[in-house]
């Protein structure tokens, strides 16, 4: 593998960086510029300066978690040595320490990716002053610990980092990171325990799937092994979790990331391949997949299903194909083998990492924008929206970044405002901001727009009122957000839907169906149903894994318990060998000929 793509690997895994100014009470009158807008200042006057800047204000206010973070950031971006990334990785823990901001956890994830891969190439640089250290007698319990984050947090003991870590053990007499059975057991129970204090679906869940936490627990205590290594306890983890059936529950687990050369869709002929990322791969659209490196597709679909935390079984199915084209763990060629009219085709292709495939996340965020409107026909037009929380260096979702992006809708509506059918595609749209979908959503739904209403579960913090049934709010808390300020179009629209769907666009999906039924088609295949309040809540003590679950349930203003219920698809649509070889949207033709046949 070549160091450049190994930087890469982790580069691209790392969100990018987030710099918004926040709110900073801490600082005296006289000094005006919190933290974040100093981290900016490398920008301007040079990351010395902004670093001299950043010390005096930690040095005047070291319990502050903003300077903490932000120091840390900065430390990151120019590290020269291992010292720097362990003074950065130590302020990051101590920022995620304090309750306050609560945006902190989830930034310090994407900023620990980018250490780990500044790190990564230290520790791979020939004569570099880490590789150095390591070879050194002198080798401390610090820089052990840093490399071992390495392997925790990536879950990488592979041909690079094991060695690494076997020569800081082998020079401090210490063990090889294993777990005892009854360490693992102790991590079950806790997490066991950790749902039931913060999950608020339990009893939902209970009711959906049939399956009790403790069913669950007893089912996963029976595959503890005598001795386990942290892959065998994340895997056993996730089992747990993915059979909850809650998207927005999951275990902080870091996918590998390496991906197959192509992208298949599911058909009603099999999984087909749908596009490659170059030529003379051996293999042709329209191919249908039968096996990776000797692993039938039908197993391999059924094995990641296991481990796929999603709402539904749709869902779950399309997590899994897309874990089986995208989550690899090495760079290496695989034979993979393919049905052509009748004749079996097998050849070996090698993965790539996923962010330069041209079908991701990345590569699609940095072609195309988040939303876009055209006319298709005469008085029908086109939104695609791929997201709803759209990429920018502007930092946290405040109100200034919001009304930026309610902006940004308001742009593309004004593209098709006087068609009098609109196509509405929120494929593959995974969620984001609620306050961006009801705000396309009050286009067209008038005043007062029904959204949904949440509880909360108490916090371990708070006293537990005697009779308590473990939520905060005894009455449901009804959800509101900015509208747009024009008028209501009266607009026929076409809701273009996939397994993909989730969370925010959940929300979009069931405010447009309950508040105007008759005049909303829904197109395609069920979506995500996942709708929930995510929250990071703990780490389980020995593996150290995050536990992020739903802590409020969210009901429709009737009653309805929304997570796990996908609105009806009104026509539903299979795609077929023949329409991925056409190159044809058999999800967009069927809205425009339903169009053609309403008009006529």
């Amino acid at each position: 593998m070549s160091k450049r793509r190994m930087i890469g690997m982790f580069l691209g895994l790392s969100v990018a960086v987030v710099v918004g100014a926040g709110i900073w009470s801490f600082l005296s009158p006289q000094q005006q510029e919190s933290p974040a807008e100093i981290y900016n200042q490398r920008f301007t006057q040079g990351y010395e300066h902004a670093l001299t800047e950043m010390r005096e204000v930690h040095r005047q206010h070291p319990q502050d978690a903003e300077t903490r973070y932000w120091l840390g950031s900065l430390l990151i971006e120019n590290a020269k040595d291992e010292r720097a990334l362990i003074e950065s990785l130590d302020l990051l823990d101590e920022a995620e320490n304090s309750s306050q901001p609560n945006w902190i956890p989830m930034w310090s994830e994407a900023r620990r990716l980018q250490a780990y891969g500044q790190g990564l190439t230290l520790l791979t640089a020939e004569g570099s002053p880490l590789d150095r250290e390591i070879n050194s007698p002198n080798v401390d319990a610090q820089l052990k610990k840093f490399v071992t984050e390495y392997l925790t947090s990536l879950d990488r003991f592979d041909r690079i980092l094991r060695p690494t870590l076997n020569q800081i053990d082998a020079s401090t007499q210490g063990k090889q990171e294993a777990f005892t059975g009854d360490e693992v057991r102790e991590d079950l129970l806790t997490l066991k325990n950790m749902l039931a204090e913060r999950w608020a679906y339990v009893a939902e869940k209970e009711s959906q799937t049939g399956k009790s936490l403790d069913d669950l627990l007893v089912q996963a205590f029976s595959e503890v092994q005598t001795q386990m290594t942290l892959s065998e306890v994340s895997d056993l983890v996730l089992r747990f979790v993915a059979s909850l059936e809650d998207g927005h529950t999951h275990i902080g687990y870091v996918a590998p990331s390496f991906s197959l050369p192509f992208r298949v869709v599911e058909t009603a002929e099999g999984l087909v391949i749908a596009e490659t990322a170059m030529p003379s791969l051996g293999i042709d659209v329209g191919d249908r997949l039968i096996d990776v490196d000797g692993e039938s597709v039908t197993a391999a679909v059924e094995a990641r299903k296991k481990v796929s935390t999603s709402s539904t079984s749709a869902s779950r199915r399309a997590a899994a194909v897309r874990t089986l084209e995208s989550h690899w763990s090495e760079e290496r060629g695989y034979q993979v083998s393919v049905e052509r009219r009748g004749q079996v085709i097998t050849t070996e292709i090698t993965t790539g990492p996923i962010h330069e495939m041209p079908w991701s996340v990345a590569q699609r965020i940095s072609t195309s924008p988040w939303i876009f409107s055209r006319t298709l026909a005469p008085g029908v037009g086109y939104m695609k929206i791929s997201t709803w929380w759209p990429p920018t260096q502007s930092g946290p979702m405040n109100d200034d970044r919001l009304a930026k992006h309610r902006g940004e809708i308001d742009a593309a509506m004004a593209e098709i405002n006087t068609s009098t059918d609109i196509v509405l595609d929120v494929r593959n749209n995974a969620g984001g901001s609620d306050s961006l979908c009801c705000h396309l959503a009050s286009y067209f739904v008038p005043d007062p727009m029904k959204t949904y209403v949440l509880r909360y579960r108490i916090s371990p913090e708070k006293p537990i009122p005697e009779g308590s049934d473990g939520f905060e709010n005894p009455e449901r808390l009804s959800a509101s957000y900015p509208r747009q300020q024009g008028e209501v179009l009266k607009t026929r629209l076409w809701l273009l839907v996939d397994e993909g769907c989730f969370s925010a666009t959940d929300t979009f999906l069931n405010v447009l169906t309950r508040n105007i039924p008759d005049r909303v088609v829904t197109i395609g295949r069920s979506s995500g149903a996942g709708i929930g309040g995510p929250n990071l809540i703990g780490h389980l003590r020995n593996s150290g894994l995050p536990l992020t679950c739903s802590t409020c349930k969210v009901f429709s203003t009737d009653g309805e318990l929304l997570e796990g219920n996908p609105v009806k698809i009104n026509h539903p649509v299979n795609w077929t060998t023949a329409d991925v070889i056409a190159g044809k949207d058999p999800d967009l033709e069927t809205a425009l000929n339903l169009i053609s046949a309403r008009v006529n």
